[in-house]
């Protein structure tokens, strides 16, 4: 075993290829351990210790010191002052796992000859690795991390923005090709994912985040931030002033600030905002966004968008596509909502309408989740009650509230519910479903092959439902759903036929064998139906 020792200036040490003992004492010393497993200790002063082989002990003392390991492991201490430890694994084809949190990394993990690094009291962190899948967690400190080829992941392990731990500082990471995971959600951080298709996760404190080539995927989770935000991805800018670049597909979680999101040439847009008033401009793929109870102007743009508002007075336009348009107030003059469909069969769906809809070029659907106000709609009229003008819709999803309701559609495949109350249901043409719930309804289908449903959700008890124009021989179908068949006591064809009496008005179907619980089909002989035309599910 050989030992160096320095004196009190500035000394360039080096030591043997065996087992050395190397003490720079005083002075700026710049001490390379050479071979062999060895003990450096710089001592007072700015030093420079590095480690190219064996499994070297590296303690910096005194100062602000720069320690560096080149394709080996060590263990190393940084001391008193602002000390950098540089990890170059850039000849490394072996995996590499390394936490600056915990202060240790492997070299060719899962392998038979792997590596420790050891470290601590280390201010400043600078990891370069090779051509391994890696995973890296920096420090709380401002770091460099460079990974080479490979599928690597930097940051927390999991990709959904919550882990319970995340990177601290401002990193600049990069982590060059190969499909890899960047996650470091604190700090001005400056990130570039070099080749392949990458995940980005961060926040808009993040200062570069540039994607590079391959299909990229930035995911910013920022649910904490009230200030409002613009967010332009066309133009590679956010009014925090993080500069945006070389991103695909973006997801977006935003706080309660009034914000504003422009798509611009994204493939995909996943938008989450808060509860301020919001802007979103969707691009030319597939959008989600979903915002809160202010007042939104959402614009899906081309592509098959979902477009979700929580109510406020919103205008939401879906553009080209088949959209899916729904705005969730929760009761009748809960704002003022504009709703454009624009070209492509849309789905627009709201609670309780208030409001213009405008279906747009296509064959668009109106879905009112709540009870119709009123007891008379009419498709023909352009309008649900006082609240809510509509025009361009070809299909109703509609139902009744607790009074006696009259509903009339048109030519769509619409969906009309009675619920309580004695009701008058009219689908129109086109081929309809129709359920007239509790009381005694008068349903009619019009043209086209119809449904008429029973189903244990909406049963009654009691009454008498009467259909007006049943026609086997156009399509038309009983069914019975969940515990009707129970209920009813008719779970087969020959059950209908045994419950079954013609009448002069008709064919009536007495339900568990009650004259005042039943169906009748007008103008209907027994011998018109067959087993074909009723369905038991």
């Amino acid at each position: 075993m050989t030992t160096v020792v320095g004196t009190a200036g500035n000394d360039t040490l080096s030591g043997t290829e065996e087992k050395d003992r190397i003490w720079g004492l005083a002075g700026a010393d710049e001490i390379d351990a050479g071979g062999g497993d060895d003990l450096v200790d710089g001592g007072a002063g700015n030093d420079r210790l590095t480690s190219r082989s064996g499994y070297d002990r590296l303690d910096g003392g005194e100062g602000d010191d720069l320690i560096s390991l080149i394709g080996t492991g060590g263990a190393v201490t940084g001391g008193a002052g602002v000390d950098t430890l540089v990890v170059d694994l850039s000849n490394v084809s072996s995996d590499v796992r390394f936490s600056g949190e915990h202060g240790h990394g492997i070299i060719g993990y899962n392998t038979a000859n792997w590596e420790h690094i050891f470290f601590n009291r280390i201010e400043r962190l600078v990891l370069t690795t090779g051509s391994g899948n890696d995973r890296i967690f920096g420090a709380a400190t401002d770091d460099i991390i460079s990974t080479g080829a490979g599928n690597d992941v930097v940051g927390p392990y999991g990709v959904d923005g919550d882990d319970g731990t995340s990177m601290l500082g401002d990193d600049a990471i990069d982590t060059g090709s190969g499909g890899d995971i960047i996650n470091d959600t604190v700090g001005a951080n400056r990130i570039f994912a070099g080749d392949h298709n990458d995940i980005i996760i961060t926040t808009l404190s993040s200062a570069v985040i540039d994607g590079g080539s391959g299909w990229d995927k930035l995911s910013i989770f920022d649910e904490g931030r009230t200030d409002g935000v613009t967010i332009d991805f066309g133009q590679g800018f956010a009014s925090t002033g993080t500069l945006i670049s070389g991103i695909e597909v973006a997801s977006v979680d935003l706080g309660g600030g009034s914000d504003t999101l422009i798509a611009g040439n994204l493939s995909s847009l996943t938008a989450h905002m808060g509860e301020g008033d919001n802007y979103v401009a969707g691009g030319s793929g597939r959008d989600y966004v979903a915002s809160g109870s202010g007042d939104d102007a959402l614009y899906g743009g081309a592509g098959d968008d979902i477009l979700i508002s929580a109510g406020g007075n919103d205008v939401l336009a879906g553009g080209d596509g088949n959209d899916e348009i729904y705005d969730g107030g929760t009761s009748f003059g809960d704002g003022e909502t504009y709703i454009d469909g624009g070209a492509g069969d849309d789905l627009i769906q709201v609670v309780a309408p208030s409001g213009f809809i405008d279906g747009g070029s296509g064959s668009d659907t109106l879905r009112v989740i709540d009870p119709l106000p009123g007891t008379n709609f009419d498709a023909s009229t352009g309008m649900l009650g006082t609240s809510l003008i509509f025009t361009n819709i070809e299909r109703f999803e509609l139902s009744g509230g607790s009074g006696d309701d009259s509903i009339r559609t048109l030519a769509g495949d619409d969906q009309l519910a009675g619920n309580d109350g004695n009701d008058r249901l009219d689908g129109g043409a086109g081929s309809d479903v129709l359920w007239g719930g509790a009381g005694d309804d008068v349903m009619t289908g019009g043209a086209g092959a119809d449904t008429f449903l029973w189903s244990s959700d909406t049963f009654s008890f009691s009454g008498v439902d009467r259909i007006t124009d049943f026609d086997a021989d156009g399509g038309d179908l009983l069914r019975f759903t969940g515990y009707a068949p129970d209920t009813t006591r008719i779970d087969s064809f020959a059950d209908l036929v045994a419950a079954a009496t013609e009448t002069e008005d008709g064919l009536y179907i007495a339900f568990n064998g009650s004259d005042t619980f039943g169906l009748l089909l007008d103008k209907v002989a027994l011998a018109d139906l067959s087993a074909d035309d009723v369905v038991f599910v």
